[in-house]
């Protein structure tokens, strides 16, 4: 069962600073005349960095992140695709939610070699789609 948590990057608050990832389950969304914001635990962050756990961890195997790094919407990943026999890609670009599913859309496109020529990347890799998340990594 997918675990549902959230994290945002925490606007000035006290102690906390900003720019730190705030985890949480409960998320709290206001809005006053244009400005959004969110809180996570109470603490206030930034509405644009907030993002939805994916359920999925990406390939990195760190002290930090021994079982590699939750992958969260908004993260910016990379694929390396290189070892499937039918398809190669080495792309980043940003883990999306849309149309009920987490996806990953294309940002940039270092290798494609696809089905057949002339056959253009997608403008969005579902994780459905992917070998698996061994491929994936979160760089930023």
């Amino acid at each position: 069962m997918l675990e549902i948590k959230f994290r945002a990057k925490a606007l000035f608050n006290g102690n906390i600073g900003s720019d730190k990832w705030i985890y949480g389950e409960n998320v709290m969304l206001t809005k006053c005349g244009d400005t959004k914001t969110c809180r996570i635990n109470g603490i206030t962050c930034d509405y644009e960095t907030l993002g939805q756990f994916t359920g999925e961890k990406d390939k990195k195997r760190t002290e930090e992140y021994p079982e590699g790094e939750e992958i969260y919407g908004g993260a910016v990943v990379e694929i390396q695709n290189t070892k499937n026999q039918i398809q190669k890609m080495r792309l980043s670009g940003v883990v999306i939610f849309s149309f009920g599913s987490f996806g990953i859309e294309i940002k940039r496109v270092d290798e494609w070699v696809g089905y057949s020529v002339g056959v253009e990347p997608l403008e969005v890799v579902w994780f459905l789609n992917l070998i698996g998340m061994k491929e994936v990594e979160v760089i930023g």
